[in-house]
């Protein structure tokens, strides 16, 4: 039989007695006290349990009082603790705290904590009930919640929630959770379980490995758009940056906040973004902006090469987003040639001033195969990318090479899974820095330029005009 003595339900902490002072008042004071036949544990500060293999014993002892008389004045400072049966607490199967995210989503904000409730119940009993996770005083977009799992299921990692609001709207929404040892189908490896992916520890542990390898030796930087987003940091002794839609601007802004110290070549690729609106604007507006991408792109490497860096553009591939129209494929060769221009242009500033080099690398357009080399119609694939890292450490100085055996992980992986992956810094049309794209006085200039010259080539071509001109 388990009885409490809980001295904390009359004192303050400081105030309750130690084990032997209990000891003593159990023994002395408590009438036909089983000697050698109980235990007594602390549980916390002034809580004391007793333990009693004699049911009738236990039974003679709950109710009866122990006097405490603390400091000061003995005539005062007294209190009298009932010996009471030990409180039974609950125990649960299966307990969990569950994290919810993507609450602040439509349809899934208009869900009541109550809603989701009565849905989770069907898993197993709610011990607390769904709540707001705050970061002090601001609402996160995350719900968290206590449950025994005791139903013998578990909650799908994406949560299909099914509900009416109050107006007697019915929403679906599907919510992501988590909890310790949830079972999940996991997108690397495409297996269920529990944890953990092995393959993405392996990732880790060749990570840490090449880290190892890799501090103080990596003399190379790859710094572009996304087709940089296959290229693996654990396998080329080089860091990789992959700024997803990026244009010529964002790249050159993209130099500014990296870490170049102990780098000596930067590998630099972009410009395929530049021609995603190359039908929504005029040629000359857009090769007045493209212009201003390169003068920024100018700055930047010559900045590089004045701390004694060298400097490698690559060429705009193939891609079958260039390939669409005649006018994608003329803005790919404008780039291209201009990008040329650029690195004779800083050859011949710098070639006096140091031993850097700068090189344009275009690669040739027949070792593109349409069906192995692209992976939708703006990325390369794994394949093209090997290729392509091939062509850089062929004109890498010996010892200075992106290939090493000591590296175990592959030069290429998944996108995003080996390098760091960006958002352009800088205006969405521009690519100036300080204001957006709404605000951007460039593309309203532009704009109203392009609608003046449909408005005048529409009128050109009007029933009245061509009237006149007979």
């Amino acid at each position: 039989m388990e009885l409490q003595l809980d001295f904390s339900l009359h004192l303050a902490t400081h105030l309750c007695p130690s084990y032997n002072t209990v000891v003593t008042l159990l023994t002395q004071t408590v009438k036909e006290w089983p000697r050698g036949s109980a235990m007594l544990t602390q549980a916390g500060r002034g809580v004391f349990n007793i333990k009693v293999w004699d049911k009738a014993r236990g039974e003679k002892l709950l109710g009866q009082k122990v006097e405490f008389y603390y400091e000061g004045d003995k005539s005062r400072n007294k209190v009298n603790v009932k010996i009471e049966e030990k409180p039974q607490k609950l125990r649960y199967t299966n307990p969990k705290y569950v994290t919810l995210v993507g609450m602040d989503r439509f349809p899934a904000n208009q869900m009541t904590n109550e809603q989701l409730d009565n849905i989770l119940g069907k898993f197993g009993d709610i011990i607390i009930p769904t709540q707001d996770v705050y970061a002090e005083i601001f609402l996160t977009g995350k719900k968290k919640v206590r449950i025994d799992l005791n139903k013998e299921q578990h909650i799908p990692r994406d949560l299909f929630l099914q509900f009416t609001t109050d107006e007697g709207k019915k929403y679906e929404a599907t919510v992501r959770n988590y909890y310790k040892d949830q079972p999940w189908t996991c997108r690397t490896c495409k297996v269920k379980h529990v944890g953990d992916c092995p393959e993405w520890l392996k990732e880790n542990a060749e990570k840490e490995s090449a880290k190892k390898i890799k501090e103080d030796n990596i003399k190379t930087a790859f710094i572009g758009d996304s087709n940089n987003r296959c290229i693996n940091e654990s396998g080329v002794m080089a860091s990789v940056t992959a700024i997803t839609g990026a244009k010529i601007g964002h790249v050159a802004n993209q130099i500014a906040f990296e870490n170049l110290e102990k780098i000596e070549n930067v590998v630099i690729s972009a410009g395929q973004n530049c021609i995603n609106d190359i039908d929504s604007i005029t040629k000359e507006a857009w090769q007045a902006r493209t212009m201003a991408e390169i003068a920024q792109l100018e700055s930047a490497a010559s900045s590089l090469m004045a701390k004694g860096k060298n400097v490698y553009l690559v060429s705009v591939p193939p891609t079958p987003c260039t390939q669409i129209e005649d006018s994608s494929k003329e803005a790919r060769r404008f780039i291209n040639t201009r990008l040329n221009v650029l690195t004779e242009k800083l050859g011949n500033k710098w070639k006096s001033k140091g031993n850097n080099v700068v090189r344009f690398l275009e690669e040739n357009e027949g070792n593109y195969n349409s069906t192995t080399d692209f992976k939708d119609d703006k990325h390369l694939s794994q394949l093209a990318v090997e290729r392509r890292l091939s062509l850089i450490d062929e004109i890498l100085p010996k010892g200075k090479k992106i290939r090493n055996p000591s590296l175990s992980a592959r030069s290429t992986c998944a996108p995003y899974r080996g390098c760091y992956g960006a958002y352009p810094v800088g205006c969405d049309f521009c690519t100036r820095m300080k204001h957006s794209e709404a605000d951007c006085p460039k593309k309203n200039l532009t704009t109203s330029a392009s609608q003046i010259r449909k408005n005048v080539s529409s009128s050109d071509t009007s029933p009245e005009k061509k009237k006149s001109k007979e």
